[in-house]
């Protein structure tokens, strides 16, 4: 049995909006997540302020994607994905794990699109290359 999606897609990507208020946040899933993982997250900040979750290409209810699936090719489908949605920024982005480093690259790429940002655990840029996790951010 499938599941109906509980929201729109938009440019192919499954978003999920809730609440009402500024600023919107957008939360950023895990490596191999999608905007389920946010459920209980969501209700919460959804009685605060906007928020929404959403399923990068090729997970949950998204459709495949065509890029190669690095975080610089999920980054601009965000920026895409937001453009078209019709949700007003300046965004907060909060990213758990993987989403830590989309988050990170949509920050340094699209400076006028984003308020504040939080990673609840994140790849170090400071590990010289080793996979070393660490909690930040907010």
């Amino acid at each position: 049995m499938k599941i109906p999606a509980p929201g729109r897609s938009v440019n192919g990507l499954h978003v999920w909006a809730t609440g009402a208020g500024a600023p919107v946040v957008v939360l950023e899933a895990g490596i191999a997540a999608s905007s389920v993982s946010w459920s209980l997250v969501q209700a919460r900040v959804a009685e605060y302020t906007r928020v929404l979750s959403y399923d990068r290409a090729g997970f949950g209810w998204s459709a495949e994607g065509t890029g190669g699936g690095t975080a610089l090719d999920a980054a601009n489908d965000l920026a895409r994905m937001l453009e078209a949605s019709g949700e007003a920024g300046p965004f907060v982005l909060a990213g758990h794990s993987f989403g830590g480093l989309i988050v990170r690259v949509f920050q340094s790429g699209f400076r006028n699109e984003w308020r504040g940002w939080c990673w609840w655990i994140r790849w170090s840029e400071a590990s010289g290359g080793m996979l070393r996790m660490r909690a930040g951010g907010c």
